[in-house]
């Protein structure tokens, strides 16, 4: 696999651990399994999409990767043991949240990380080389229209800096909503110190600690992620007109 720059010593974290359920799935076969187009080495393939998910990592130059898996989840586990045999596997017991499964993998975050949640991810690969190629930690943000739906950010634009998160607010701090993905240039590890539900409480203990975290705004278009059956459709039409060669 050609990777398009080097990203030195920088970690990757993948959660995958949900059940899937709103998806329409029964809870044996997961929605990071779903398969999504992907475009490699001059074809159009069909990857499960926590695959795309460590192509882009791995294209970005991240080569030491973890991914946290629900124990009775076989078919993602026996997958990765096959695929990607040096990709350290951890277990979120019991389904807890996306912040308890970033306190499952913690280890990945004692230097500097991108994570990602395993469901969902940005079309263009270049775009996780821009990440990792930060020298600043970053937080990818997209405008919508029902912002107490997501995680939501405030921001200064003067100082380009995230000054507060909150998960789904009732009253949001501003149209902007947290994409899952999401990389700290420093490590992060010391706040993800005790289980929370929500990455969100993390992200903002760390905010009120003086830990500095720019953004990257994009068009809501470029993250695909996959939330039901309606949704996964759409991913799949958007995937194949995206790298689609005519």
């Amino acid at each position: 696999m050609r990777q398009l720059m080097g990203a030195i010593n920088i970690n990757g974290l993948i959660t995958a651990a949900g059940l899937g359920t709103r998806s329409g799935l029964d809870g044996k076969f997961r929605k990071e399994m779903l398969a999504l187009y992907d475009y490699r080495e001059g074809r159009l393939v069909l990857r499960p999409i926590i695959d795309m998910v460590i192509f882009r990592m791995w294209n970005a130059g991240v080569k030491n990767i973890g991914i946290v898996l629900n124990r009775n989840d076989g078919i993602t586990g026996e997958y990765v043991k096959r695929e990607y045999p040096d990709i350290e596997i951890f277990y979120q017991e019991k389904p807890s949240g996306f912040g308890d499964a970033i306190f499952c993998g913690r280890e990945m975050l004692d230097k500097s990380c991108i994570v990602n949640a395993g469901d969902g991810l940005i079309l263009d690969p270049a775009y996780y080389v821009r990440m990792t190629g930060s020298r600043e930690s970053r937080l990818t943000l997209f405008e919508v229209e029902n912002p107490s739906r997501y995680g939501n950010a405030m921001i200064d634009e003067e100082r380009k800096m995230v000054i507060e998160v909150r998960e789904k607010p009732e009253k949001p701090l501003s149209r902007y909503a947290l994409a899952a993905i999401y990389f700290f240039r420093e490590p992060f590890k010391e706040y993800v110190s005790t289980s929370r539900t929500e990455f969100t409480e993390y992200i903002q203990n760390a905010i009120s600690s003086g830990y500095p975290l720019s953004y990257s705004i994009i068009d809501k278009r470029e993250w695909i992620s996959v939330g039901n059956v309606e949704k996964y459709v759409e991913c799949v039409e958007k995937t194949y007109k995206y790298f689609k060669k005519d």
